[in-house]
């Protein structure tokens, strides 16, 4: 339910039953849930909604179930997270919402399995997008300090666009997680 947790001052960690059947993780559900430190995310979730872990300072990492089916996450879902360091996009992913990592100021690491608003969009096709860049002129000012300090991403928010050049940057193999 949206804002189903939202504010929730005591809320350390977030355990879902094996083999959970949730689906969605709705909008603003876990929203300033600022000591929130963990979650595992279950397989079944298709979609993570608009600001649902927006300003969960304290989250360093975000864990996927093995064989994760989400498809979507929501524009600002993660947004000021901003002890979050690493995090492993799933496979599955087709959709990630504008800013969904704006100002998630520690990131270190993150796997995606493509670059923008759309897999094979046209618009929004820009490294910075996912963290609040309006423009590719503009990556430089949105992606993380420590991501930018990385030789793997350094063409990735330089570039205005996804091109078959770089995709080899988005195999498991090469990203680390």
């Amino acid at each position: 339910e949206k804002e189903a947790f939202n504010s929730c001052a005591n809320l350390i960690e977030i355990k879902f039953k094996e083999n959970s059947v949730l689906k969605e993780i709705h909008q603003d559900a876990f929203r300033e849930c600022r000591n929130l430190i963990y979650i595992n995310i279950p397989a079944s979730v298709i979609s993570i909604g608009s600001g649902a872990f927006y300003h969960c300072d304290k989250i360093k990492n975000v864990y996927f179930e093995k064989d994760s089916k989400l498809e979507t996450i929501g524009a600002a879902a993660f947004a000021d997270c901003f002890d979050l360091i690493s995090i492993q996009i799933p496979s599955y992913v087709i959709d990630i919402g504008k800013g969904a990592f704006n100002d998630c100021s520690s990131l270190e690491s993150i796997s995606i399995p493509f670059v923008g608003n759309i897999i094979d969009g046209k618009m929004n096709t820009h490294f910075g997008y996912i963290f609040g860049a309006p423009s590719s002129s503009d990556n430089f000012k949105y992606v993380p300090t420590d991501l930018k300090k990385q030789e793997e991403y350094e063409e990735l928010y330089e570039r205005s666009s996804f091109t078959p050049a770089l995709e080899a940057v988005y195999t498991e193999d090469y990203i680390e997680g």
